[in-house]
């Protein structure tokens, strides 16, 4: 073994014993160099190997220090692929960029950090998000453009608020983000659905819940729909937002997917609303940290006072060291460099994941092909034993995320199965999409035979 294989393996067991903690500094080079009697160009490959491999980080003129404790389960060593997972691959995170945007945020940001500033947001900040989004076909007054502390803060506010419709039903789609679901129980508004498949919504549905329904407004996911995956075409947004001026309803558009989107014709809602009805919401949870808990909303301009009230008296303004960090990460232009990246990486993985259930596919399954994002669903028209297939799949060390929480318990079923790109390379998709699919397919229940 080599002198500096020995230094990364005392380093990993101190981590994994909890010697080393998360956030603290390890040895100095110096010190390990006396402790193992050897230059320091080998412990700083030592050192460098460990950083690639995501256990440190290091800090100018300061150190080395630990990422995370990867052995918080030290008595299961055995990998575990996370096969529908909605969070993103940690592996793929720019600590060390964002860093140093944050360090230079607290520095440009003193006075700030002492005192509130105004609900929407950190002004620099709102004035780059807002040109960020004119990239995305998404244009609108800066003052209707608020920061929140994630998107389930927007969406639990819009919920709680009065619209000028004085409308009070939400409809939503089945199956949904299960936190909209949330925040929508949680506040006790009556709330129904509307089914979406791997085509899109019935639009002749939507029209009758619309005219005979009391709307305040229709939650949706216009593009890589979670969990489904399915963005919706040009002329169904034309006639979603044409329905919605008719009938007096808003239009929540959940797009946080929106970093993923490949071609600049695949628009969101927003874009094409020329009525102000859709309310936008982007979250950075998905293309950077789910830990840094900011998101975009833009409103229509009379729904501005009201939420301006409301979210001022909910937490008065978002972290401002957040904002400061990300508004110098976007335009310092390492934002756009990360989002390409990994914008081509999910896109190829997920054009692998295709590729591959094809290959294993069989009679009586269905799947929606996503050009991108994370999330790709697999359909059984007569269910599943679902409980079955989740535990088997455990028991090969394979995690499925039971989705049926994505639904209102009317609707809840067994015929859907999500799966993600998020933390499944090619290798572990070649791995484990086989061995999923067959196991849903010795679990997939018989047609009903009609008497």
């Amino acid at each position: 073994m080599y002198k500096y294989e020995s230094i990364t393996r005392y380093i990993k067991t101190q981590i994994e014993q909890g010697n080393f903690a998360p956030g603290s500094r390890i040895p100095s080079i110096r010190t390990l160099s006396t402790k193992f009697g050897c230059g320091k160009e080998t412990v700083q490959k030592a050192l460098a190997t460990l950083e690639r491999q995501h256990l440190l980080y290091s800090k100018p003129q300061s150190g080395y220090y630990v990422i995370e404790n990867p052995a918080s389960d030290a008595a299961n060593q055995e990998e575990i692929v996370y096969a529908s997972t909605s969070y993103p691959n940690i592996e793929r995170f720019p600590y060390a960029d964002f860093q140093h945007c944050v360090i230079q945020a607290i520095n440009s940001y003193k006075e700030n950090q002492f005192y509130y500033t105004k609900a929407w947001g950190l002004p620099s900040l709102l004035q780059t998000i807002k040109l960020r989004l004119e990239e995305d076909q998404i244009f609108a007054k800066e003052g209707n453009i608020f920061m929140t502390t994630g998107a389930q803060q927007a969406i639990d506010l819009l919920t709680k608020m009065p619209f000028p419709n004085g409308k009070r039903t939400i409809l939503t789609e089945q199956p949904t983000y299960f936190g909209a679901l949330k925040a929508f129980e949680l506040n006790f508004m009556p709330t129904i659905g509307i089914n979406r498949g791997l085509n899109g919504i019935d639009l002749d549905e939507l029209e009758t819940l619309f005219k005979r329904q009391d709307i305040k407004f229709f939650y949706t996911t216009s593009r890589f729909h979670n969990p489904i995956g399915y963005s919706y075409k040009k002329q169904e947004i034309l006639d979603i937002l044409s329905l919605a001026e008719k009938y007096n309803v808003y239009i929540v558009e959940d797009d946080c997917m929106a970093d993923f989107i490949e071609s600049p014709k695949d628009l969101s809602l927003f874009s094409y609303d020329v009525n102000e009805r859709v309310i936008h919401i982007n979250s950075f949870s998905k293309i950077l940290f789910p830990g840094l808990r900011l998101s975009s909303i833009v409103l229509p301009t009379a729904l501005v006072d009201t939420f301006f009230e409301y979210k001022q008296w909910a937490d008065s303004n978002s972290a401002i060291i957040s904002q400061g960090g990300l508004d110098i990460y976007i335009k310092s232009g390492l934002f756009k460099i990360h989002k390409e990246k990994m914008k081509a990486l999910y896109a190829s993985r997920m054009s692998h994941l295709i590729k591959t259930i094809e290959a294993n596919a069989f009679e009586g399954m269905q799947f929606s092909r996503p050009k991108g994002g994370y999330f790709l669903c697999i359909y059984l028209e007569n269910g599943t034993r679902y409980d079955t297939i989740i535990e088997t799949l455990e028991e090969m060390h394979i995690q499925l995320i039971d989705i049926r929480v994505c639904f209102m318990e009317e609707y809840r079923n067994t015929k859907y199965i999500r799966l993600s790109v998020s933390k499944m390379d090619q290798e572990t998709i070649d791995f484990a999409v086989p061995k999923i699919l067959e196991v849903i397919r010795k679990n997939t229940l018989p047609p009903t035979r009609l008497k």
